[in-house]
């Protein structure tokens, strides 16, 4: 008797898993411009792919160079197969992020050529997706449940902000996130290859 009760349990977490919804942007549109300034509709460009996506800006004094780093780590991590996955690198300081100074970033971390792009837009559009993908950040000091995505035309500001990377499946279903500087660059991998899997 006790077996079968922990069969049944067995098969109503499976049959939960089955059934599990996720949160999807397939519906959603977002015009951005990637570093090469070639438009780069978001996420519908990357329809079928696996996206892992990181959040950033150029000027960082420090984690978003660790989280790019961390980044590259899980690309190297998949070792060369690369096929059906795109990395994704979206700046949410736009005033600042013209694809110029994107290019100059893919070249200082060796960005170029590895299925990967780095994404600007204007200042609404990237707002509402930051606000859409949960990353929250804020000019530092400032509160940012306050803020309203204008940075001053000073250069010099320092941006507070969420540490982030998603994982999106090629069905365009946020997957996962990961704490984007600390993340096991092995972990992600896998995760990676799960969802590669999980197409075939």
């Amino acid at each position: 008797m006790r077996l079968l009760s922990v069969l049944a349990m067995a098969c109503a977490v499976v049959l939960a898993g089955c059934g599990e919804s996720y949160d999807s942007l397939s519906e959603e549109t977002y015009p951005l411009t990637n570093y090469d300034s070639t438009a780069v509709t978001f996420p519908a460009a990357y329809e079928g792919e696996v996206l892992l996506v990181g959040y950033v800006y150029t000027q960082c004094p420090d984690i978003c160079s660790v989280i790019t780093a961390n980044m590259r780590n899980i690309h190297d991590a998949l070792e060369g197969d690369t096929e059906g996955v795109r990395f994704v690198t979206i700046t949410f300081d736009p005033a600042r992020d013209t694809p110029a100074q994107l290019a100059r970033y893919a070249e200082t971390f060796g960005l170029q050529d590895r299925r990967w792009d780095l994404l600007t837009g204007d200042a609404d559009t990237i707002d509402a997706l930051m606000q859409r993908m949960g990353v929250r950040r804020a000019l530092a000091g400032e509160d940012a449940a306050s803020f309203d995505g204008t940075f001053p035309e000073d250069e010099d500001y320092i941006i507070d902000h969420t540490d982030r990377m998603t994982l999106i499946d090629g069905q365009g279903r946020i997957r996962d996130y990961y704490m984007g500087s600390r993340m096991p660059a092995e972990m992600v991998a896998e995760d990676i290859n799960h969802l590669r899997r999980e197409r075939s």
